[in-house]
């Protein structure tokens, strides 16, 4: 399978949105439109998209910078979903690979992915790249 990596593009939301979808964050073009603005001209974002030879979506990675007090800078994959179609065909990995080189090109030190724990298949997968588990923790959110 050929896999073609470029930045996401305006003109790639509708094709992307289902892969959010996927991820269980149900999303239109529309709805990514504004969030795509705000962050591609920003130096501390990744956001690359993996289509495949007829231009379809195999995949997307966001990953972004994080300046932090505490500890020192590090990248963190804030997203990555590879389509049910293409999964097992190194689309993730390459996607990965890439995050990681920009991380480089960042000067840090780590990079750092949070997973659902019900995403078994994904920690498997993490874990196959070098990827080790350092803590559980909770996820909470207030709605403002």
């Amino acid at each position: 399978m050929r896999i073609n990596i470029r930045p996401i593009g305006d003109f790639d939301l509708a094709k992307a949105a289902p892969l959010c979808g996927e991820l269980g964050y149900p999303a239109t073009g529309d709805e990514l439109a504004p969030r795509l603005a705000k962050l591609k001209d920003n130096d501390d974002n990744l956001l690359l998209l993996a289509e495949g030879e007829t231009g379809d979506a195999l995949g997307v990675i966001h990953a972004g910078y994080l300046r932090m007090f505490i500890e020192a800078p590090q990248v963190i994959v804030l997203s990555l979903v590879v389509a049910e179609t293409a999964r097992g065909n190194n689309v993730g990995a390459k996607l990965l690979k890439e995050a990681e080189a920009w991380a480089k090109t960042k000067g840090v030190g780590a990079v750092m992915i949070g997973s659902n724990v019900v995403r078994e298949r994904a920690h498997k997968f993490y874990h196959a790249h070098g990827y080790r588990e350092i803590k559980r923790w909770s996820v909470l959110k207030k709605m403002i």
